[in-house]
C-alpha cells in the first residue's frame, strides 16, 4: 500500500511546494490516501482465512470515511458560498 499511496504523495509534496499552494491537489491527495488503503484492506479481507470481517470492515470504514471527507469539502463550499452571497447582497 506505501507503492500504492506514493504517487499521490509526491503530487501532495507538489501541491505544497506551489506558490500559492494548489488545494485542489491538496485535497486529492488526502483522499487517495483514505481510498487505496481501502483496496488492499478488502483485497486482504477476501484472501485470509483469521479475521476477514476486520479488514472488510476497514475497508468499509475507510470509503466511508473518505466519502464524509468530500462530503464535508462540499458542506464547506456550499456554508462559506452561502455567506459570501449574502454579504454581497446586504452590499
Amino acid at each position: 500500500m506505501i507503492s500504492g499511496r506514493s504517487p499521490f504523495t509526491l503530487l501532495g509534496t507538489g501541491a505544497l511546494a506551489a506558490a500559492p499552494a494548489n488545494e485542489s491537489l491538496l485535497a486529492a491527495t488526502v483522499l487517495a490516501w483514505m481510498v487505496v488503503p481501502a483496496a488492499g484492506l478488502y483485497y486482504t479481507g477476501r484472501e485470509v482465512a483469521a479475521a476477514p470481517r476486520v479488514y472488510s470492515a476497514g475497508a468499509a470504514l475507510s470509503v466511508l470515511g473518505a466519502a464524509a471527507y468530500v462530503a464535508g469539502l462540499a458542506l464547506v463550499g456550499v456554508g462559506q458560498t452561502a455567506g459570501i452571497v449574502a454579504a454581497v447582497v446586504q452590499y
